[in-house]
């Protein structure tokens, strides 16, 4: 596909989930015969919270902004109590 200045971009894929849902993995597809890898989306970004040390910057006790439902606001507060962050 060619853009209106003659840059050339490739074809995505978009792959859509709910704040609830799990982080889905995701094909990465090579060119030619290769087998397509599958990445682990949510190990990767486990991986980056951990190594930035995210959980000692963020302050979770804290209202989010935006708000979300109230059901998810406690699905969220369930998940942070398990995890030792409320």
């Amino acid at each position: 596909m060619r853009a209106g200045n003659g840059i050339s971009r490739p074809h995505a894929q978009l792959y859509a989930f709910n704040l609830t849902d799990a982080i889905p993995k995701v094909e990465l597809p090579l060119q030619g015969e290769e087998n397509s890898p599958i990445l682990d989306l949510k190990l990767i970004l486990d991986g980056v919270y951990q190594r930035a040390g995210y959980h000692f910057r963020i302050d979770y006790h804290q209202s989010l902004t935006p708000a979300v439902s109230s059901e998810v606001a406690a699905w969220l507060n369930t998940l942070l109590v398990e995890q030792g962050l409320r």
